[in-house]
C-alpha cells in the first residue's frame, strides 16, 4: 500500500516537473517564418483594376514544417497568405498556399496555390543555398511566373510586376493562453503538494 502511494506521488511529481520544464524551456513558444514579396504591380482584384501600385504578399508558416519535395526542392505549408495593394486594401488567399524554394539551377522560389499551382515565382542566385527556415534578404529578385488566384476580394490577376524584393524573417510568437493555463495550474498544484507534505512532516514530528 505504501509503495503504491509512493508510486502515485512520484508520478504526480514527474508530471508537474515535465509541465514546468515545458514552460520554462520555451516549448510553448513557437517560431514563425514570414515570407514576404513586395514591389510595384498592375492588374485587377475582382472587378477593380490597379496600375503601378505598391503591393506586398506575405505568407507565414512553421519553420519546422519545411519538407523535401524532390532533391533540391523544399516546400512549407503556409497558415496565412495575404496581399496588401496600395489603393485597394487587403485580400486573403482563399485556398491553402505553399512557399517553395528550388535550389537547383536556375535557383528560385515562389508561392503555390494547392488547387491552381504556381501563382507567383521569382528567381535569385541566393536561393541556391536557402532552405526556407532561416531569415533571408532583403533580396532583389526577378519575376519568372504569374498566374491568377482566388482571394477574399475576388480573383487576383497580376499582369505585370517590377522592383521585386523578397524578405524572409523568423520570429517567436507568444503562446496562446489556452496553452499557458495548464502549466500555471500545474505549478499551483506543485505548491499545494509541497505545502501539504511539509505540514504532514511537521505534524508527524
Amino acid at each position: 500500500m505504501l509503495s503504491h502511494i509512493a508510486g502515485r506521488r512520484r508520478s504526480f511529481v514527474t508530471l508537474i516537473v515535465a509541465l514546468s520544464a515545458l514552460c520554462c524551456g520555451g516549448a510553448l513558444w513557437a517560431d514563425v517564418v514570414s515570407y514576404q514579396l513586395s514591389g510595384i504591380a498592375s492588374g485587377s482584384v475582382g472587378t477593380t483594376t490597379f496600375t503601378n501600385a505598391p503591393f506586398t504578399f506575405t505568407g507565414q508558416g512553421d519553420p519546422m514544417g519545411v519538407f523535401d519535395v524532390v532533391p533540391g526542392v523544399v516546400a512549407n505549408p503556409l497558415f496565412t497568405g495575404s496581399f496588401i495593394i496600395s489603393g485597394i486594401g487587403t485580400a486573403e488567399a482563399l485556398n491553402p498556399f505553399y512557399f517553395f524554394v528550388n535550389q537547383n539551377a536556375p535557383p528560385g522560389a515562389g508561392f503555390i496555390d494547392i488547387f491552381s499551382g504556381d501563382v507567383l515565382d521569382f528567381a535569385a542566385p541566393a536561393f541556391g543555398a536557402y532552405g526556407g527556415t532561416t531569415p533571408l534578404g532583403p533580396l532583389s529578385v526577378d519575376l519568372t511566373f504569374l498566374a491568377p488566384f482566388d482571394t477574399t476580394s475576388g480573383t487576383l490577376s497580376i499582369a505585370s510586376a517590377e522592383d521585386l524584393v523578397f524578405t524572409a524573417a523568423v520570429q517567436t510568437t507568444v503562446p496562446e493562453p489556452s496553452l499557458v493555463a495548464p502549466v500555471i495550474a500545474a505549478a499551483g498544484l506543485l505548491i499545494v503538494y509541497r505545502r501539504r507534505r511539509q505540514a504532514r512532516k511537521s505534524s508527524a514530528s
